[in-house]
């Protein structure tokens, strides 16, 4: 499906003259609009959640990875109240490392 859409993509933003974004491009601004929405706390446990799906789907990309732990400590914090994917983080602490993460991530990477 990806193949018959490509061409008539690649026409479209030629003709609204706009850059297409190779992959690794693509993933970090995909990324930094998440940190964007989790930093200003728009549905801070869907976007995590979110960047850890980019993480699995990009065969578990380092640049993610931190997220990928956080989301998986968070819920694990919720469902069994311990973790065994983000040390020290607590249900009381979470969104400390949450944000943490993300500010780091915004300043290597954009």
């Amino acid at each position: 499906m990806r193949e018959d859409i490509e061409p008539f993509l690649t026409e479209v933003l030629k003709f609204l003259k706009l850059e297409e974004l190779k992959k690794d491009d693509a993933l970090i601004a995909v990324t930094h609009y998440y940190l964007l929405e989790i930093l200003e706390d728009n549905s801070k446990r869907k976007n995590l959640n979110e960047l850890s799906r980019l993480c699995v789907d990009n065969n578990y990309e380092p640049k993610l990875y931190d997220f990928y732990r956080i989301s998986n400590a968070w819920e694990e914090l919720t469902e069994i109240g311990v973790n065994f994917y983000y040390k020290d983080a607590t249900l009381n602490n979470i969104d400390f490392y949450i944000k943490e993460a993300a500010r780091k991530w915004i300043n290597d990477y954009t």
